[in-house]
């Protein structure tokens, strides 16, 4: 099922007053939207990574392992990694 992301924040902002609430809403819709991880090589971590939490996700020779992150629930988006 594919949504409409305009139109969910507009009903969020037009329906819920609390900054608090309106913000958890946001950042639950953003972590649906799918973000490609990177590779980090650091001298204490080495491997992919994801972008929104910079938590280690799993992806092995083209097989992918992860197809979210564990840690903060952010959608991954391996296609051209």
């Amino acid at each position: 099922m594919e949504y409409d992301y305009n139109k969910m924040l507009g009903w969020a902002f037009s329906n819920i007053i609390e900054p608090e609430v309106l913000c958890a809403i946001v950042n639950a819709i953003n972590k649906q939207l799918p973000s490609k991880p990177y590779y980090r090589k650091e001298e204490d971590a080495e491997g992919w990574a994801c972008p929104n939490c910079d938590m280690d996700v799993e992806h092995d020779h083209g097989r992918i392992k992860d197809t979210y992150c564990h840690n903060c629930g952010q959608l991954l988006d391996w296609e051209d990694v």
